[in-house]
């Protein structure tokens, strides 16, 4: 019986398999883009190279550190495809998550298809815990995706359910079996990543996770820092950002109330930057609440930004 492959560290190679939807408009879009950043210049003539669509706001795990409201909201199939019709000469990649879960947009194949035929690579990011038909997880791993997260955060249920307060880990494990099948039964190169927050209570299961993505063939294992008590700390620990944040001159964030935010990762401020219900992308792209944060200045004097450490 063959060894599983070794799971790869997590690097930035991770978005190295995406340089395959690469263009000369988009290598020079991208390079533009840097020499914008690097200046500090705040009205730039780059477009997003990464674009972030939230294409549901339903959710039911109900994760414990998760203050944001869920609701049936799903982000138009006909205005995703607008955007990627505007974007597509400089969009490398779409991730089609944010506050909610993706598989509960019963399209969600539909925008991943999309965004693949117009040579845009894509990811989502699931907690896996939904009931789905066979098929269905069948029709994912063929509908081009690139890479799927899924978030599993223990392997015993007390553990698991301490974060994901509603999730049911064996329906996770076996939609996770499901996926891995249907992915060597076609021989599709889509990544599948197990990702683990850290929490003080599941470190002792950490080692065993790994072990049992490995012993699974997911291809990557990833643990990430628990950021909860660093995000609450930025407005008490007297820390000033020292110059501008790299990603409004790289990334569009879209919500499902089809609003701008300026960012993934404050959700204690309002960082909503521009309406696309109201204003055209350009518009936002280059206007007055995005051109405060690429200012080395103004970005000082924003709330939600200026003791930002990431």
């Amino acid at each position: 019986m063959a060894r599983p492959t070794r799971i790869k560290q997590w690097k930035f190679k991770r978005y190295l398999p995406f340089i395959k939807y690469s263009s000369f408009n988009k290598g020079t879009n991208l390079v533009i883009a840097l020499f914008s950043w690097l200046p500090g210049k705040t009205i730039i003539s780059s477009k997003p190279a990464f674009l972030r669509v939230e294409i549901s706001r339903k959710c039911n795990v109900k994760c414990l550190y998760c203050s944001e409201q869920k609701e049936d909201l799903f982000y138009p199939l006909d205005k995703f495809r607008s955007l990627i019709d505007e974007l597509k000469k400089y969009i490398y990649i779409v991730s089609l998550y944010e506050v909610g879960e993706p598989l509960e947009n019963e399209k969600v194949i539909d925008y991943i298809r999309y965004a693949s035929a117009n040579n845009i690579g894509t990811i989502i990011s699931s907690n896996l815990s939904i009931q789905k038909t066979d098929k269905f997880w069948e029709s994912l791993v063929l509908s081009g995706l690139d890479r799927i997260i899924i978030a599993i955060d223990g392997i015993t249920a007390p553990v698991y359910n301490r974060y994901r307060t509603n999730g049911d880990l064996q329906l996770v494990l076996s939609n996770l079996d499901k996926i891995l099948y249907y992915k060597k039964l076609h021989s599709v190169p889509m990544k599948i990543e197990w990702q683990m927050i850290d929490f003080p209570w599941n470190r002792h299961e950490q080692a065993p996770a790994r072990a049992m993505a490995l012993r699974l063939n997911c291809d990557e294992f990833r643990i990430i820092q628990d950021v909860t008590s660093i995000r609450k700390n930025y407005r008490t620990d007297g820390k000033i950002r020292r110059r501008n944040c790299i990603l409004p001159y790289f990334t569009l964030n879209v919500t499902a109330y089809n609003t701008v935010r300026s960012c993934t990762k404050i959700y204690n401020e309002p960082m909503q930057i521009g309406d696309l219900n109201s204003a055209a992308m350009q518009e936002i792209w280059n206007g007055p609440e995005i051109i405060q944060i690429r200012s080395q200045k103004l970005i000082k004097a924003r709330a939600g930004c200026r003791t930002c450490q990431e």
